[in-house]
Parts: structure tokens; sequence; C-alpha cells
């Protein structure tokens, strides 16, 4: 029997940067990680829905077994959330990423986040991305 998660869905930008798509988000993960941590995965989860909706590049196919249609949303927020008060400026040299991978009933979920060095030459990529990912589905070259 398949299990039902307590999602809430944001509109994002689709993989291929043609129109929007409907993105799930863990409700009862992220009130774990308020209850148990790490507190700093817990507020930048706050920032998922507007990496979505204003991504600086999407990649396909994360190069690990079983996620060959996974994706990653990567960004850069201005700020990032430290307490339920306190914003704090973004990171330099680094993006934040989300990937998301297609459940039954085709759902987009999003199972993990993190932040990640920046490329120096590709700026809103991940360092190594060409070494990372299938292909980059936004934007184009």
């Amino acid at each position: 029997m398949p299990v039902r998660l307590a999602v809430f869905s944001v509109q994002g930008l689709a993989p291929d940067g043609r129109g929007t798509e409907e993105f799930s988000i863990d409700a009862d993960h992220r009130e774990w990680l308020r209850a148990n941590g790490p507190e700093w995965k817990y507020y930048d989860a706050g920032m998922i829905p507007e990496l979505l909706r204003n991504p600086t590049s999407i990649f396909r196919g994360l190069k690990r077994q079983g996620f060959a249609q996974a994706l990653c949303y990567c960004g850069k927020p201005a700020t990032i959330w430290v307490d339920d008060q306190v914003d704090a400026q973004a990171p330099a040299g680094m993006v934040f990423v989300a990937y998301i991978v297609r459940r039954p009933g085709d759902v987009w979920l999003v199972w993990d986040w993190d932040w990640v060095p920046e490329d120096i030459t590709t700026p809103g990529h991940p360092d190594g991305w060409q070494d990372r990912y299938e292909e980059r589905t936004w934007p184009r070259s």
C-alpha cells in the first residue's frame, strides 16, 4: 500500500524553462527538521519556493544510480533565514540547490536541498556541473 505524504505544492519554472510545473515539498519532513535539526536545513527549506520560481540553472540526470530523471534546480538567493525573524546575506561563492524526483502519480517531489560551491566560470551553476549531471535543461546553451 502506497504511503501518502503530507505535502504542500508550489508552482515553479518547468524543467525546460517553458511554462510552469507543480512541485511538492514534504511538509512532515520540514516539521521534523524544525524539531530535530539541523536548524539551518529547516530555515533553508523556506527558500525552495523562490528557487523553483527563479532558478539560475536547471539540470536533469544526477550521475548516480536510480536518479537518471531526477532534477537539480540551482539559484542564488540574496538572503537566507537564520531563525524565524533574522535574515542574513547568502554565502558568497555558493549556490543553493534543490534535488527533485518524480514520484508515482506524476508528482515532482523536492527530496533534498543544500549549498554547494559555485562554478567560478559559470555563475549560478554548481562547481563541476558538467560532470555531475547528464544535461542542463535551462538555460539552454
